[in-house]
């Protein structure tokens, strides 16, 4: 794969295309698509970590800085507690 790539970039480069700009732009893309997916892939990793550890389970007590009640739903990307005032609670996982 990689020599695919090597013998792509010498044949564009000796058709007159400025090789060096398109690596220096996939490096930006690169690094805007790692940006982008920063927060998703902290929020699978937490809940991989939720779901292996099993630190709480449905129908849990839980107090979170000011919010408390109990756990009705734990998901991939948000968890869910119903309040004691009857009101709902979600929260992305990645801040437990």
């Amino acid at each position: 794969m990689i020599l695919w790539a090597i013998v792509l970039l010498m044949t564009l480069d000796n058709l007159g295309v400025n090789v060096t700009t398109m690596i220096a732009g996939l490096g930006v893309g690169g690094v805007a698509v790692a940006l982008a997916v920063q927060s998703i892939l902290g929020d699978l990793f937490a809940s991989l970590s939720i779901v292996i550890d099993k630190p709480f389970v449905i129908g849990d007590f839980v107090i979170v800085d000011a919010y408390m009640g109990t756990i009705e739903h734990v998901g991939l990307k948000p968890r869910a507690s119903a309040a004691w005032e009857e009101s709902r609670s979600c929260s992305p996982t990645a801040t437990c």
